[in-house]
């Protein structure tokens, strides 16, 4: 049976089967799973049981949900993923939870590029600008004190002129 366990807290070690359908997850007394931490909405989430797996969707909870350190709105959850529900995080385990991981699933989903760099008549390559420097602070600095120095002068004379 799927079973979601508090790792870290006051509450830690603690255990929450999930039994229905579509299990939902709060602070508030009518929740399936009632879990009383101020970080934790009152309707936070809901897990559903699905023919392929189970999900988690948020429930436009305050301080959101996040999977494997990622924030979700709704997401599929492998056995040993790691749910943070506010400040509690929590993992999923039990037979009934497909192995895998969402990061792994994440991973194959994404498209690779290869850039291939070759040099121009004479072996030099340019650097794109992307990899570039992105701001001269040496300018800045340079500026700054510059303003600082000229702030000090004014005073000075201001000070003496006074006197």
């Amino acid at each position: 049976m799927a079973t979601l366990v508090i790792l870290d807290g006051p509450e830690k070690g603690k255990r929450f089967e999930i039994i229905n359908p579509i299990t939902r997850v709060g602070r508030n007394e009518i929740n399936d799973i009632v879990i009383a931490n101020p970080s934790i909405s009152s309707y936070h989430c809901e897990i559903e049981k699905t023919e392929t797996g189970i999900r988690i969707r948020d429930l436009d909870s305050t301080n959101g949900t996040k999977l494997n350190g990622e924030p979700i709105r709704s997401a599929a959850m492998f056995r040993n993923d790691v749910i943070a529900m506010g400040d509690v995080p929590m993992t999923i385990e039990g037979e009934d939870v497909p192995q895998g991981t969402a990061a792994a699933v994440k991973a194959a989903e994404v498209t690779r590029t290869t850039i291939v760099i070759s040099p121009r008549a004479g072996g030099r390559v340019d650097t794109p600008k992307e990899f570039g420097k992105r701001h001269d602070l040496k300018l800045m600095w340079f500026i700054l004190f510059g303003v600082l120095a000229i702030a000090i002068v004014a005073l000075g004379l201001s000070f003496f002129h006074a006197n």
